[in-house]
């Protein structure tokens, strides 16, 4: 380090500056000499020089901006595909989806089922889907319901709306849903699930319905909120998500549900690409302004459905709260499955109840922690009412009440009565917070009406519409709080009720407030009245009554005695028979049920004499009188028994309801409900049309394939050997006899068949053994006689003037014989003049076709046979469309076939208008079922099908087939052959709806 002093320093650096000067002063001499020599080069240098610093400092910051961007890109890169992000959201929102609360037990276990263990996959109405959604493509016309997955993996559209009832498991499909997609399922498209409950977030969304955004409430889902913000900005922006909007329903207020509805239509606007699906209860949400949208519906659980829940409801609650080891668990769970699955045999009404999967959670309930199901149904309702009413203890309320569960039971009540008094499905919200405030006088709590009701909304009890009015998600529980809320302590309510035993509307609020109560002023109110609904009101309530006097009792056995008659003059043993018949009814929708048990021998012989008889008119033919038992369901039965009794059925009711044959869809809704309920083919109206619906794997009843088809006509055949002998006689004779001077007719016809023949035939008959067999062997010496002799058609039309009629047959030895001894009638009948013109219309067809096996009876049985094929044997024909199809046979056989067909066409017609003579008689039922005219029916039909096939007129052929076909289904029904299995199940319908909107 230096030891000089500054001021040393300060000296040197003076004087070096000194220095400096002069050679400084040289520099700026000769620079301005170069400036003013040459100006503009100077100009131009010092221009470039800022404009070179200028780029330098813009391109310096674009460097710097575009560092900035990469960095953000890649680090927003590395959180988009980051697996650490994705797995932790997927665990949280997993374990949340997880949770299934046991909503309403008195005592809630700790070990309760995780959805995924309990879960059953709902389906979604496809029919409803076609309907309503338009646009959709073939792929998706199946004729069966799907899950919620089938229609996400399609590319045809990515917006859903899905409706469903109160409890109908919407929200359990959204997280069953999300929990599957958080799995990474390889057959669903890999989506990041957003799952909003919209109710949480009504606030945001009223107080900025623009600004707030779906990024916005994805973020505040405890499952993303120590994400960083841009994975699921991310992942939104490029449409990799599944929007799951919960409970568009569940938001009170038209005006507020209208904001969230555009909310949701700006979100799917801003963030298209994604898939949505939003939910609601059928009248929660107005869905029009979501463009491109398809609209489900979730379906009821079936029988299959229930049972397949109960079975892991019960076991996963026993693997959760049981220590013991896995074979007892799962034999302690399959014995409490088989106990309440008995139980829901015996009461088949609890299928229809527990066919929403929140009600078959609580039924569940009720079984798992008192062991059995409370005995009547008042008392089931009421346990499940309670339930409900305890959901706020899970799922958290806007309010605690200082009232019981019996007082908040007791206002529902209330409200329900108010309904069913003012004969209402509903209430608006200003008729409903006034009768909350009215009744909670009573009560040294203080409920606030308003915020009761969102409560109640919650709980599932009260179900909003757009309206802003309220109903209760099932009819059952608005009829039994209506039942519950009247005492029959307080002479006003029994007043009330008996003022009301007329009306349809009170009948079930009757029935259960019976059960809990006195029946006798019901009952006595009823046998005053004695209208039918009355009558039949007053046994069903002394069936269910908790009590009833002995006097009452004994009234009801009298009333049943023969003689005794209603209010209209009607039977009364008539009218309890049918209303016990009709009154046991199975749910299909709103306004339809189907009669569970189908009507009994009994009902329809009943109905046939008071009715039919005095008409003149006959039972079907294949109806069994006698041997069944009275209650056994009836069989064999024709679209006319169909339509007559349930018209005559219908009658008892008069106004109250009225009864029809089911519809084909309402068959198929009850079937794809419960199969187990529809085992037999039921009578049912398809447009105006009357047919039968046909459970899956059974046969119609009026069906007869071509196998036994042909089976019927040999036997035909070989039932009438005689006929087919007379026929190939008639022709011989007949050609002959037209083409001679002489009369040789009787000569000719009787020697068609030799010597030998026609003498083993007689002697057949004067010994009385078996003739079949000579005339077997006659038809065969005379078939092969006329395939050799005649090379021409030999058809001989015999109502032709110039040919010998028919009647000329009678005067032969040959035709006396058989007659003497039976083989034909004694005096023969049109039928029998049939048989002969079919046998000779088979014959040009037949011989003008190939031999094609030795033998001519051989042949012409083939022949026969073959004429019976046809693709439409598995088309139903049923009895009533018989008449109709032999006028449009008639009628096409009228038109006149070519010259060369001519005698065909003659016969063909004469065939046609007799066997239609002699069936219509039967069809109507004014005569009984004569088989031997059938028979001749069947051949003459099949015979006019077969010349108008050799006359080049197919549509024709095959009408006169099915009509042939036709007479040979009734004839196998009427046989045996085939079991007539078609029953009667009525459908009822409220002719007036007893509550009104």
């Amino acid at each position: 380090m230096s030891d000089d002093p500054p001021t040393s320093k300060a000296a040197t650096t003076i004087g070096a500056l000194v220095a400096l000067v002069p050679a400084g002063v040289i520099t700026i001499r000769q620079a301005w000499s170069l400036v003013a020599g040459n100006p503009l080069w100077f100009a131009a240098i010092v221009l470039g020089s800022v404009l070179l610093g200028f780029a330098a400092r813009v391109i310096a910051k674009a460097i710097a901006e575009t560092e900035n961007r990469l960095a953000s890109a890649l680090r927003g890169r590395i959180i988009s595909v980051w697996p650490t992000f994705r797995a932790r959201y997927a665990r949280k929102l997993s374990a949340h989806c997880q949770r299934r609360p046991l909503h309403g037990v008195k005592t809630l276990d700790p070990f309760g089922p995780i959805l995924q263990d309990v879960y059953v996959e709902v389906s979604l109405d496809q029919q409803w889907m076609k309907k309503h959604s338009g646009k959709l493509r073939a792929s998706w016309e199946t004729d069966e319901p799907r899950p919620l997955e089938y229609f996400l993996r399609n590319d045809e559209a990515n917006i859903f709306t899905v409706t469903g009832a109160a409890g109908s498991g919407k929200t359990s499909m959204l997280r069953r849903t999300a929990f599957r997609q958080c799995q990474r399922q390889p057959w669903l498209p890999r989506r990041v699930p957003v799952l909003l409950y919209l109710r949480e977030h009504l606030e945001e969304i009223k107080a900025a319905p623009t600004a707030y955004s779906l990024l916005d409430a994805a973020r505040q889902q405890p499952w993303a909120r120590d994400l960083p913000p841009e994975w699921i900005r991310r992942k939104l922006e490029r449409g990799r998500c599944l929007v799951l909007l919960d409970g568009v329903d569940e938001i009170v207020g038209e005006a507020d549900r209208f904001t969230v509805m555009e909310w949701i239509g700006r979100q799917i606007e801003i963030f298209e690409g994604n898939d949505f699906v939003v939910t609601s209860r059928p009248h929660g949400f107005d869905d029009g302004n979501l463009e491109g949208h398809v609209r489900l519906q979730l379906l009821p659980f079936t029988v299959e459905t229930i049972l397949r829940f109960l079975r892991g409801w019960f076991l996963q609650m026993e693997k959760r709260s049981s220590q013991e080891g896995t074979a007892d668990v799962a034999e302690q769970a399959d014995k409490e499955y088989r106990d309440l699955k008995a139980q829901f045999d015996r009461r088949r009404e609890l299928y229809d109840l527990a066919s929403r999967p929140l009600l078959l959670t609580m039924i569940a309930n009720v079984h798992k922690y008192n062991r059995e199901l409370p005995g009547s149904r008042a008392e089931l309702y009421q346990e499940m009412c309670d339930m409900l009413l305890r959901r706020r203890q899970v799922k958290g309320s806007s309010a605690e009440w200082s009232i019981s569960i019996q007082q908040q039971r007791e206002l529902l009540g209330r409200l329900a009565l108010s309904m069913t008094r003012g004969k209402r499905t509903e209430l608006s919200f200003h008729d409903a917070a006034k009768t909350i405030e009215e009744a909670q006088r009573d009560y040294p709590g203080e409920v606030v009406a308003d915020d009761f009701l969102r409560d109640l909304v919650h709980d599932g009890l009260l179900v909003p519409d757009l309206n802003d009015s309220y109903s209760f998600p099932h009819s059952t529980f608005r009829e039994y709080l209506t039942a519950s809320v009247l005492s029959h302590d307080r002479p006003d309510d029994v007043a009330l009720l008996v003022e009301h035993v007329d009306d349809p509307a009170w009948r079930e609020v009757l029935s259960l407030w019976c059960a809990s109560s006195d029946a006798s002023p019901i009952v006595a109110a009823c046998l005053d009245s004695m209208t039918g609904h009355a009558i039949d009101l007053a046994y069903e309530c002394a069936e269910v009554a908790h009590r009833l006097s002995r006097e009452l009792t004994q009234r009801l056995r009298q009333l049943e005695r023969p003689g005794n008659t209603d209010a209209d003059g009607l039977p009364v043993h008539l009218l309890t028979k049918v209303r016990r018949s009709c009154d046991d009814l199975i749910p299909v929708d709103e306004s339809a049920s189907i009669c569970r048990v189908p009507f009994s021998h009994e009902l329809i012989r009943l109905h046939w004499e008071a009715s039919e008889r005095e008409r003149g008119q006959l039972l079907a033919p294949e109806f069994k009188r006698g041997t069944p038992a009275d209650s056994d369901p009836a069989h064999g039965l024709w679209e006319r028994d169909a339509t007559g009794l349930v018209a005559w059925a219908d009658d008892f009711y008069g106004d109250e309801r009225h009864y029809r044959l089911p519809s084909v869809w309402e068959l198929e809704a009850l079937y794809a409900r419960d199969s187990g309920l529809i085992q037999q083919p039921v009578w049912a109206r398809d447009d105006e049309e009357i047919r039968l619906f046909c459970p899956e794997g059974i046969d119609s009843p009026f069906t007869l394939d071509n196998v036994r088809f042909a089976a019927s006509v040999l036997e035909d055949r070989w039932d009438s050997p005689v006929y087919l002998l007379i026929a190939l006689a008639y022709l011989r004779a007949a050609r002959k006899d037209t083409l001679s001077t002489g009369n040789t007719f009787a000569n000719d016809f009787d020697h068609t068949i030799n010597f030998e023949h026609a003498y083993t035939i007689a002697r057949a008959y004067d010994k009385g053994t078996d003739p079949d067999r000579p005339l077997e062997d006659a038809l065969r010496y005379a078939l092969i006689k006329v395939r050799q002799g005649v090379s021409s058609r030999v058809i001989v039309d015999p109502d032709a003037p110039e040919s010998p009629g028919l009647r000329r047959i009678e005067t032969t030895d040959r035709v006396r014989l058989f007659r003497r001894h039976g083989g034909m009638h004694r005096t023969p009948a049109r039928h029998d003049h049939t048989l002969i013109r079919a046998y000779s219309l088979f014959l040009t067809p037949w011989m003008t076709a190939p031999d094609e096996v030795p033998g001519a009876l051989a042949s012409f049985d083939i022949f026969l046979m073959g004429l019976t094929t046809d693709d439409s044997d598995d088309v139903p024909l049923y009895p009533g469309r018989l008449g109709p199809m032999l006028d449009r046979a008639q009628e096409a056989v009228a038109r006149e076939p070519a010259d060369d067909h001519a005698t065909l066409g003659a016969v063909s017609r004469r065939v046609v208008r007799d066997v239609r003579a002699d069936l219509t008689p039967m069809l109507e039922r004014r005569e009984p079922y004569d088989n031997a005219k059938a028979r001749a029916a069947r051949l003459g039909l099949l015979a006019a099908s077969a010349a108008a096939t050799f006359m080049d007129e197919p549509d024709t052929a095959a009408l006169l087939r099915s009509c042939a076909r036709g007479v040979a289904v009734l004839h196998a029904r009427i046989t045996g052959d085939i079991a007539p299995t078609e029953v009667i199940r009525p459908a009822c319908v409220r002719a007036v709806p007893a509550l009104e909107d």
